[in-house]
């Protein structure tokens, strides 16, 4: 059957579960099928070991020299599930195995030399050269190995470094629906065999060497190319697990339900017949088994690995902490960063585990099956990992909760409660769940992360507003000149502020030694207005115009402007200027002489600069006067129009010669300056 490599005791009750209808022609020619394989199977001598149940992604491989372990998962496809409809089958499915071959029969079997590479590159994966890979990791990888060499089709190792070969996959994935990570998974294992056939002596010969350097790199290409669409997988499934998060109400729902009643009845009757034995059955004793792995991961949110792994000696010797029995696993993933991992029990919960090792498991196990672990199977195997989260889906379905709920889905819920209801103990279930605290937050809190960007995004708009103030850094202003400050100001409210009394009464206190040292600069108000709130909201442009402000008007009081007392005619200033055309004036003595010199009406604006009074005549003032009354009139005074303007008459080419443009810009923008004022008055 497609998609379904599991081995079974009962392959009617198997074929219902895969909704397949007794008596169909379907169903009586697998049942036919069944049958003459298994009087090949019986004439070749070939055995297939028989355990509790099987994970999602059971598969078989058969003559196979690799150790198999249970719950193996060469690819993450689900490829059938093994449960039975009720519950005299649910222990009744074989171990996992270690690959899943390419053909839908899967009994393609590989020549004994291949077999025997396969086998030496597992064992060099558990060897300190392969990096002292775990049993179940390096069965896996080899498993990868075994799949690949069958789809080449060819009886040599030396396929693998063929550049066919990774087209060859590429297409026998895309038919198997394999995700992302899955595919990185195979060229991982490519690699690793890679790095095993260059280092074992006489595997390889020169030329393969330098074959497999080449391959190993197009391997490593492949792999990063996968990693962004195995990125985006392991987004969208987080995404899809917020839907899953157990909530209180499933809880209750759950510890209320008949499986779980069920559960407790037994262990209460089992614990108060200590003296008399009570006969347990098969479905007796997996509900028991079930019910207790649920309430340890509900309790302490564990890897499926720490329940797979805790032994009956350790549950003997666990501790007890402020009334809480602490029992030490050391075999998990994360054991050589964090030591033992904690599992935490109530006592009620201490004491219902304690009558299912004394009065319960004892029914699974037998004086040749024993093993040391404290939960296993019903014909008396350990479990796997993968078979414990089987066991946590199958009473959680029979709770009416469903499917939908793996210990990964547990740490996700932990995560996101207790981050959201008590923060403070972030750190102290990161310990308890053996992996840091960036880990919890970047892989399982959910919740947190959807509220945490509602409350940035509410934040953002509040930002954007008018009414709201965005602080310019004082970093940002080091080093900025005055002209550059103008372009780039605190950002503050829209709309002219209106000063008041009080408003300028601070102002003129804070800026107190500025106004009399007529100085001030932008950096100087933004360092000042900082620690004062009421002007920390007015804006530091605003406050800079107002200083600026401040100092002009000192400066007009300081020097008082002179009105002209007389009007004066335009007879009279055409006589004073040929007057001036046909006199020249006098050379003055001093620079007080010069600045007497000027005429009333000058008085009411800013006097030019001494240099500026030596430097131009009368009769040059009154020739750039007249040659550039329409740049003084209105308009631009640039470089470009003044020399379009004075070229134009030969006193302004005259002025052009004599001065410079600088010269004449400043002595045009004063003159402007003198004609705004007399407008004024």
């Amino acid at each position: 059957m497609e998609n379904c490599s599991a081995v079974v005791k009962r392959l009617t009750s198997h074929l219902l579960s895969h909704k397949i209808a007794p008596n169909s022609p379907r169903y009586k020619a697998m049942i036919s099928k069944a049958r003459s394989m298994s009087r090949l199977s019986q004439s070749s001598k070939s055995k297939v070991n028989i355990s509790d149940r099987s994970s999602p992604n059971s598969t078989i491989v058969k003559s196979s020299p690799v150790p198999v372990h249970a719950g193996l998962e060469p690819s993450r496809e689900a490829v059938g599930s093994d449960s039975a409809p009720d519950d005299s089958d649910v222990d009744s499915v074989s171990n996992t195995v270690s690959s899943v071959p390419p053909s839908e029969e899967n009994d393609i079997c590989l020549e004994s030399g291949l077999d025997k590479c396969v086998k030496q590159f597992y064992m060099w994966m558990k060897s300190v050269e392969g990096g002292k890979k775990h049993e179940k990791s390096a069965a896996q990888h080899a498993a990868h190995i075994r799949t690949l060499l069958s789809l080449t089709q060819q009886n040599t190792v030396a396929a693998l470094w063929n550049q066919s070969v990774l087209h060859t996959f590429a297409k026998y994935a895309e038919e198997k629906k394999y995700l992302p990570a899955t595919k990185k998974s195979y060229l991982n294992s490519m690699k690793h065999f890679y790095s095993f056939a260059t280092s074992a002596a006489g595997f390889c010969t020169e030329e393969d060497v330098k074959l497999i350097t080449q391959m190993r790199e197009r391997v490593s290409l492949w792999i990063a190319a996968y990693r962004k669409d195995s990125m985006i997988h392991r987004h969208e499934k987080m995404d899809a697990d917020l839907k899953k998060l157990v909530t209180p109400q499933q809880l209750s729902h759950f510890r209320r339900s008949d499986p779980s009643v069920s559960a407790i009845k037994i262990i209460g009757r089992c614990a108060d017949s200590l003296q008399v034995p009570v006969l347990v059955t098969q479905t007796d004793y997996v509900i028991v088994r079930d019910f207790l792995l649920t309430e340890i991961a509900l309790a302490n949110a564990n890897r499926a690995g720490v329940l797979a792994n805790m032994t009956v000696t350790q549950f003997e010797q666990a501790r007890v902490v402020d009334g809480q029995y602490v029992i030490s696993v050391l075999d998990h993933k994360t054991a050589a960063t964090y030591g033992s991992a904690k599992v935490i029990l109530s006592p009620s919960l201490h004491q219902w585990i304690s009558v299912y090792a004394k009065q319960i498991r004892e029914h699974a196990v037998s004086p040749l099956k024993n093993p040391p672990e404290l939960f296993i199977s019903w014909n008396g195997l350990a479990l796997t990992s993968g078979q414990i989260t089987t066991a946590v889906k199958c009473i959680w379905k029979k709770a009416g909760l469903g499917e939908e709920i793996t210990l990964n889905i547990l740490r996700k819920t932990a995560v996101s409660t207790i981050h959201q209801v008590c923060p403070d103990m972030s750190a102290s279930l990161a310990d308890l769940m053996c992996h840091r605290v960036s880990t919890a937050q970047k892989c399982y809190r959910l919740i947190e992360r959807e509220r945490s960007s509602v409350q940035a995004s509410k934040k953002l708009s509040e930002a954007l507003t008018e009414s709201h103030q965005v602080p310019v850094p004082a970093a940002a202003s080091v080093g900025r000149t005055a002209v550059e400050d103008s372009a780039c100001t605190e950002a503050v409210p829209a709309g002219r502020y209106t000063w008041t009394e009080p408003s300028l009464s601070v102002l003129r206190t804070v800026f107190d030694n500025e106004i009399k040292s007529r100085s001030i600069s932008l950096d100087t108000v933004e360092g000042k207005i900082s620690e004062n709130s009421i002007l920390r909201t007015i804006g530091a442009r605003k406050v800079y115009d107002r200083v600026r402000s401040e100092i002009r008007c000192l400066c007009n009081e300081s020097n008082p402007s002179a009105l002209p007392e007389e009007c004066e005619e335009a007879c009279h200033r055409v006589a004073r200027m040929l007057q001036g055309g046909t006199q020249p004036d006098p050379p003055s003595d001093s620079a007080t002489d010069t600045e007497l010199t000027v005429e009333p009406a000058d008085s009411a604006c800013i006097n030019p600069s001494i240099t500026s009074h030596l430097v131009f005549s009368r009769q040059d003032c009154a020739a750039l006067v007249k040659a550039g009354a329409p740049i003084i009139a209105r308009g631009p005074i640039g470089d470009d129009r003044i020399k379009t303007v004075l070229s134009e008459s030969f006193a302004g080419q005259r002025l052009l010669k004599n001065y410079s443009l600088p010269q004449l810009k400043n002595r045009l923008k004063y003159e402007r300056r003198k004609v705004t004022v007399k407008l004024q008055y």
